[in-house]
């Protein structure tokens, strides 16, 4: 198995939640699509994530991606996303922060005010505008793959808690959504961990009660992150979420494919229109704008084409050491 001594990476955060970019790994992985290149490199590299994600590197919160080399002309990245646990199709707080390493480090031509990457990841091309000024990137706004509904208004039987109605969409990741108002639930810091506990069961809950399958990407056939809704503290936001995924992990932005999900149930519902904007609050008081830029279809059904806008910042440029007699070498996890 191989083992590099040294691995580089440049870290960001996304309104409090990370993205560890590795940046000296640029290989090229086999596979005609970065989905088979993400397979490939999760049989045959996983402790390269294993290594960065968990401790002592890691915690188990931590996020990350590495990238590679595209699979389209005209692309300049393709994208593997990772946590803890696994690995993503799609992560928009990871776009979001990826596309600042790449454009503040000069991994693309920079235009200002106005940069232009094009980013592969598993689960589609997502093309990322940099508003640059003086070299600093000041925000991203990304045009995400097409989201969409699977269920609306839902029933869904979750044990130990009882019946709860559920929203469930595709926005790059697959979403279950609920009502933190319905189960009494008060969205403050003090409650994360029955948070995590209450959205793993009902995430749980719902795989196990319904079958979700896109149409296009094969791999995309469970749901993957529950999210509970609240009302907003920022009276610019419209509501407040967490996302909670993995093993347990929760999102302290605000959720980039969550919201692109989210903009699909509000079109269903005819709460939104095109050319529409939602604000939607995370749990460090960080917000995205998710817009709605046209219809479309996926498959079968009716679909949305989001575009979502934050912003990240870089947090340090690391150096991380490999020594092949460390029996901890390749991360833990309590």
């Amino acid at each position: 198995m191989f083992t590099p001594r040294r691995i580089d990476t440049i870290d960001t955060h996304t309104d409090g939640e990370p993205t560890r970019v590795i940046t000296n790994w640029i290989k090229d992985i086999p596979g005609a699509t970065t989905a088979e290149k993400m397979f490939f490199f999760k049989e045959n590299y996983d402790h390269i994530r294993t290594t960065l994600m968990k401790e002592p590197r890691g915690h188990k919160d931590m996020y990350g991606c590495l990238l590679t080399k595209p699979s389209h002309e005209g692309s300049d990245y393709g994208i593997i996303f990772m946590d803890n646990m696994s690995y993503m199709s799609m992560c928009g707080h990871g776009t979001i922060g990826v596309a600042t390493v790449i454009a503040e480090q000069g991994l693309v031509a920079i235009e200002e005010p106005l940069t232009r990457i094009v980013l592969e990841p598993p689960a589609g091309i997502v093309v990322a505008n940099v508003r640059m000024r003086n070299g600093r990137a000041e925000s991203v706004s990304f045009i995400n793959v097409p989201a969409f509904v699977e269920e609306l208004d839902a029933s869904l039987e979750v044990p130990g808690i009882g019946k709860i109605k559920v929203d469930i969409a595709f926005g790059g990741n697959y979403f279950v959504f609920y009502s933190a108002k319905n189960l009494g639930i008060k969205v403050v810091p003090e409650n994360i961990d029955l948070i995590i506990k209450t959205s793993m069961r009902i995430m749980e809950a719902a795989n196990n009660r319904f079958t979700v399958s896109h149409a296009t990407l094969m791999n995309n056939n469970h749901i993957n992150i529950a999210t509970i809704l609240a009302d907003p503290r920022n009276k610019k936001a419209d509501y407040l979420n967490i996302h909670v995924f993995s093993n347990g992990q929760y999102d302290r932005s605000s959720g980039g494919t969550a919201t692109c999900a989210r903009l699909a149930v509000l079109h269903a519902r005819g709460q939104l229109k095109v050319e529409e904007e939602i604000w939607v609050e995370g749990p460090t008081g960080g917000i995205f704008k998710g817009k709605i830029l046209d219809e479309t279809t996926v498959g079968n059904r009716k679909a949305i084409i989001p575009e979502i806008t934050g912003t990240a910042y870089i947090t340090g440029i690391h150096q991380f050491v490999i020594n092949p007699g460390d029996v901890l070498k390749n991360g833990f996890l309590f």
